[in-house]
């Protein structure tokens, strides 16, 4: 049941980042490190001693929706960039405006649930140490290895093809 619902939502994601994303093989690098970010929270219930139940795999399957946030925006900012200009002086530029608003939108999620972290309750205390592991583990793959994987194999932009006809 888990696996199909973390099927679907992937699904679901990549539609829309299709219709979203400027180039294909953005969207390919996004299904990718979605996958990589699950794989890694499924590693993660087992360091935090967390069993795959019905609250972990909604959690896990709500990190899709909020794992996507870091990656996409990054993505769309990176194809929109200046048609004459390198990879490497894409990202940076990509880092200089998109960094700060997916950083503060890391702060306040962590902010949102870092009261969960007092509670007693072990479904409240399910919920906060996978949300903790979804803003650290998403941000991390975000703002660190993305970028990196752009600069070294991100799409180049399409440059228009200029016809001049001499009569």
């Amino acid at each position: 049941e888990t696996v199909r619902g973390l099927g679907f939502a992937l699904f679901a994601v990549l539609i829309i980042c299709s219709i979203i994303l400027v180039y294909p093989l953005s969207v390919l690098v996004c299904a990718i490190l979605l996958a990589m970010n699950i794989i890694n929270l499924l590693g993660s219930l087992y360091w935090w001693g967390i069993d795959l139940n019905s609250i972990s795999a909604v959690n896990l399957t709500m990190a899709i929706g909020l794992v996507v946030e870091y990656t996409a925006h990054v993505l769309q900012f990176f194809g929109s960039n200046s048609l004459h200009k390198t990879r490497e002086e894409r990202v940076v530029l990509t880092l200089q405006e998109m960094g700060p608003p997916v950083f503060l939108g890391a702060c306040t999620t962590f902010l949102g649930v870092l009261p969960l972290g007092a509670a007693s309750n072990d479904i409240f205390r399910t919920f906060f140490l996978q949300f903790i592991t979804i803003v650290f583990v998403g941000f991390a793959h975000g703002m660190v290895l993305l970028p990196v994987i752009l600069s070294w194999f991100g799409p180049t932009p399409k440059q228009e093809v200029v016809s001049t006809n001499s009569v």
